[in-house]
């Protein structure tokens, strides 16, 4: 994990990168007591020419409590990982493709 060189492992804002996309999706949102402080969100590269997505989880203010998490998720996310979230800047369109499953 890359941290930002003024941060120390236990301060920041982190993300718990879920799982990469191929397409946009309709972002699920917590629905936890537990987990209503963080949001799913995706952010997006380019590889060989083919726009890529992430999807995320965030922003945990500490390295625990992110991890803390991580185990949990990796139920459903085996690959998942923790990262500095300023690395994971959310996309202009996220907030548009938010969708409420109640």
């Amino acid at each position: 994990m890359t941290l930002h060189p003024k941060r120390t492992a236990g301060e920041g804002r982190f993300v718990i990168n879920l799982c990469s996309v191929d397409t946009p999706i309709t972002l699920p949102q917590p629905h936890s007591p537990e987990l209503m402080r963080f949001k799913f969100f995706l952010s997006h590269r380019m590889e060989a020419n083919r726009r890529r997505y992430t999807l995320h989880l965030g922003h945990f203010s500490t390295l625990t409590e992110a991890q803390k998490w991580l185990t949990i998720l990796r139920g459903v996310y085996p690959n998942a990982f923790v990262s500095d979230g300023s690395l994971a800047a959310e996309d202009a369109f996220s907030d548009t493709l938010v969708r409420s499953t109640n």
